[in-house]
């Protein structure tokens, strides 16, 4: 009886252990169904191999699973169409195809940029470069004397500065002269029309002036640089003629000539 109860014990324990077991067996083949659906690497199983009298058979037992978990899979594909197959994640090769267009976005996007960049930094050469040229024609028309300096305003071959200040025609002259010029010289009636543009609504000192003729013993008017006084343009209101050393002409408002004292205050006009 006792050896009987021994025997029944023992094979107890065993239908026990081998219960354990296929529920390991069970579990672990559970498990490998989950790796192959959807890997999840954060989970950690532990394995009590204290349960396991053969370590052999617990190998053996892993290897059958994976197995049979493998067939499992392939046979349900097969046998499955493909409305029937289960919807999944994108495959790796959708994700490399998204990748490849993420990539040749990028590139389209880069090289559009380098364009850009090229072309304003070309505009901004072009325009710099037409500036420099443009400046060294000023320098250079300005030291052949064909270009007008700046606040003078140029007709035909001279250039022409319209004060803002009142001064005696005496030191009119002086600060044209400091400009290298002198006052006005107008020896045509499109040149006279030009600066009684320049004067509107002020009266401007010229460069015509009062001499004693030795020749003829009387008053004549001069032009400072002595050329003769082949047009005038005289306000019929005013005298013709210098009477004495101190009236000089000046341009009027109406853009005709009037004779006023030198040392009155006027605007001037200066040529050169």
């Amino acid at each position: 009886m006792f050896h009987f109860l021994q025997h029944s014990t023992s094979v107890n324990v065993r239908v026990v252990t081998q219960l354990q077991h296929l529920l390991y067996c069970i579990n672990l083949y559970k498990m490998s169904s989950d790796i192959y659906a959807q890997p999840d690497l954060s989970k950690k199983v532990r394995y009590d191999r204290k349960q396991q009298e053969d370590s052999s058979d617990w190998d053996e037992c892993e290897v059958k699973i994976y197995n049979e978990a493998y067939e499992s899979v392939e046979y349900t594909t097969k046998d499955q169409s493909p409305e029937q197959v289960p919807q999944t994640e994108p495959c790796p090769e959708v994700q490399k195809r998204c990748c490849r267009c993420e990539k040749w976005c990028l590139l389209v996007l880069c090289t559009v940029l380098l364009a850009v960049l090229i072309i304003l930094s070309s505009s901004y050469m072009a325009v710099n470069i037409s500036n420099l040229q443009k400046k060294v024609q000023e320098q250079k028309l300005l030291s052949e004397g064909k270009l007008c300096p700046d606040l003078w305003v140029r007709f035909r071959t001279s250039c022409y500065y319209k004060s803002i200040e009142k001064k005696t025609w005496t030191d009119s002259r002086r600060f044209c002269q400091d400009k290298e010029a002198d006052l006005l010289v107008i020896n045509s009636k499109e040149e006279q029309e030009f600066v009684s543009k320049m004067n509107p609504n002020k009266e401007s000192w010229i460069g015509l002036y009062v001499e004693w003729s030795l020749q003829k013993s009387e008053w004549k008017w001069e032009w400072l640089d002595g050329s003769p006084l082949t047009e005038t343009f005289w306000d019929e209101t005013f005298p013709k003629d210098p009477k004495n050393y101190y009236d000089f002409p000046v341009l009027s408002t109406e853009g005709k000539w009037k004779v006023q004292n030198y040392s009155t205050n006027k605007n001037w006009i200066c040529e050169k």
